[in-house]
């Protein structure tokens, strides 16, 4: 009998779980287990996704999206609303649309946003989805190339998580690990719990969070972090009361030192000021959040944390993802998505397709940690984007455009110099993170006015005004006739037999 111990029962662990337990459902001979500190809380208030999840969701560990919604709170993003960046209380989108560059640039060349083009901005705007009325005639087809995610309570995710992974077979065993007992090669064996009970293991997740025990305590896996180019270190999440209809996305609200997340699950968003202690007090925080809410929400806790990764998730038989793995800072979502692609690389290239198989570990652990840390590396280069904005009314934001890596600085070089005749932005053949694709760097720093003029004026062609100002009056049109998104979350809740499945 072979052992896969996932260590840790939030989100990550979870979904490593019930991954290994799909992946081998026509195997006899091998057993998952979950083995977990029953008073370590979970970490959450609510929790935002991207469109991988969806699908790792529904194809890969056979969870129906309309279960998100149904059972944990869940809500649609279609998008990431980022307010009052530029300081000015202006707004943009980043959403999961795929639009032609020439087209993005025409559109700004003519006096129109890269939103006004973007089905998914425009369905937002309206706080609608990507669903037809069935009111009135929409083809299916207007909606192409609209990807979805997905917000959802994170508590209640990992007790669905939990019920469903029992159903499904998998083992669950309760208690703090204290001890692995190591073979002659170095692979873990055993684990022993706090209980006295020992554990028998053939591959380990590593999903015990910010205790790390695996990857840091057995193993001393260096650490890499970025707290130089990410200057935020320190969190404030907390709930506000939510009486206005729920919008598709997720709002990254710009603050003096810092931003605030505000996520719709259920009836109240889960919100959090993540900000640079350095430069303001707790109170100030506190006093700020209220003057931007209109509310005076509960601080039930303060979270310290410093952006970094190990540089070696993948030691000998033990996997760490999550935030065992590591931690940058809540924006653009990249926490679940890093996992999740983590655990997609591991099994299409791990030796022979046999996680157990031992022999050469050490040499693919080697390339599979490379691989990883050069995917870490553009997700840190992608947040940092986002504090390059014209903003100077604080420290916070002077400091911001400080500290570009020089993999960050190639990549802005390879925008400015951007020509569509001959594309030159995938560079070195390195893994992207799927935001570093052209338009989505154009999305974001056109939307704080940081885009090179002349960059767009090469790329656009004229030819594609009229066809730009065409495609903004009807994706206008289209999101007034689509269903709003808390209507299509009422019919579901209503009609339990409807299966929503996001692209």
């Amino acid at each position: 009998m072979k052992n896969i111990v996932v260590a840790g029962a939030g989100a990550a662990g979870w979904l490593a779980a019930l991954h290994a337990k799909t992946i081998f459902k026509d195997v006899s001979n091998i057993e998952v287990t979950v083995v977990y500190d029953d008073k370590i809380p979970i970490i959450g208030v609510g929790e935002s996704t991207t469109p991988g999840f969806v699908e790792f969701l529904e194809k890969y560990i056979k969870i129906p999206t309309s279960d998100i919604l149904k059972y944990c709170e869940g809500t649609f993003k279609s998008c990431i609303k980022f307010k009052n960046w530029k300081g000015d209380g202006s707004y943009y989108y980043h959403t999961f649309t795929h639009c032609r560059i020439d087209d993005c640039c025409a559109a700004l060349s003519c006096g129109l946003r890269v939103d006004d083009i973007d089905r998914a901005a425009q369905l937002s705007e309206a706080g609608k989805v990507p669903i037809p009325n069935p009111k009135v005639q929409i083809d299916d087809d207007v909606y192409s190339n609209v990807n979805l995610a997905l917000h959802f309570n994170a508590k209640l995710f990992a007790e669905y998580l939990h019920k469903l992974g029992v159903e499904r077979g998998i083992k669950v065993v309760t208690g703090k690990i204290e001890d692995a007992v190591l073979d002659d090669s170095g692979f873990v064996s055993e684990i022993v719990l706090d209980t006295k009970q020992r554990i028998k293991t053939d591959f380990i997740y590593d999903c015990t969070g910010f205790s790390r025990f695996f990857v840091d305590k057995i193993f001393h896996s260096p650490m890499e972090y970025y707290d130089k180019e990410l200057t935020t270190k320190r969190a404030m999440p907390f709930f506000l009361d939510k009486t206005d209809p729920t919008p598709p996305y997720t709002e990254a609200i710009a603050m003096k030192y810092g931003w605030m997340w505000k996520i719709p699950v259920g009836d109240r968003y889960g919100c959090g000021y993540c900000f640079d202690s350095d430069f303001v007090s707790d109170e100030d925080v506190y006093k700020e959040i209220c003057e931007v809410t209109g509310q005076k929400p509960e601080i039930r806790k303060k979270i310290n944390f410093k952006p970094g990764y190990h540089t070696k998730p993948l030691n000998k038989n033990t996997l760490a993802i999550g935030l065992s793995h590591g931690f940058l800072e809540p924006l653009e979502a990249t926490s679940l998505m890093i996992s999740i692609e983590m655990i997609h690389i591991f099994f299409k290239t791990v030796p022979g397709d046999d996680i157990f198989n031992t022999q050469k570990r050490d040499e693919f652990a080697k390339d599979y940690n490379h691989f990883i840390q050069q995917y870490v590396h553009g997700c840190v280069d992608f947040v940092k984007l986002h504090y390059l904005t014209p903003r100077n009314d604080t420290e916070f934001w002077k400091k911001g455009r400080e500290n570009i890596s020089k993999r960050l600085e190639k990549r802005l070089k390879g925008v400015s110099d951007f020509d569509i005749t001959k594309p030159n932005f995938i560079m070195d053949n390195t893994p992207d993170y799927i935001s570093f694709q052209m338009r989505n760097y154009i999305q974001c720093m056109s939307g704080v006015d940081m885009i090179d003029k002349d960059m767009i004026k090469r790329n656009t062609r004229e030819h594609l005004y009229s066809e730009v100002h065409n495609k903004a009056k009807i994706y206008k049109y289209i999101a007034e006739l689509s269903k709003s998104h808390d209507d299509a979350i009422s019919d579901l809740t209503k009609n339990p037999e409807i299966i929503v499945s996001c692209k």
